[in-house]
């Protein structure tokens, strides 16, 4: 009934309706079989996309856990070095403690070897 009311509205004769049907018959299985085409497409592409997605999602997860570990790395280096240094500052006062002791003992040693 609705095509009844469109072809009467457009004002199209009896053969004008019988042609452009036989069109629409003529191009419809191709219309349907392009958009069945088309659909698979979009969903091929879709899934494309979502692969990666979750590629760029474990290689941001990856890039991550590298950063952190080389910050834990560079937080024990830097501790580390704290120690080193603490150590060498404690080596430079055993080394200048020790030179003091010996100077004291030569001097001691020295006035004992005069006094006799």
């Amino acid at each position: 009934m609705d095509i009844i009311k469109l072809v009467q509205n457009t004002g199209m004769g009896d053969a004008e309706v019988v042609e452009l049907l036989k069109i629409a018959n003529g191009y419809l299985p191709r219309v349907r079989l392009e958009y069945d085409r088309l659909k698979e497409e979009r969903n091929s592409l879709e899934a494309d996309l979502n692969s990666w997605k979750a590629e760029l999602s474990n290689t941001a997860r990856t890039y991550q856990q590298f950063v952190d570990r080389n910050i834990e790395l560079k937080k024990r280096e830097d501790e580390l070095q704290r120690n080193i240094d603490e150590m060498e500052n404690r080596k430079a006062e055993l080394q200048k403690t020790t030179t003091e002791l010996l100077t004291v003992l030569s001097r001691t040693s020295g006035k004992q070897f005069r006094q006799r």
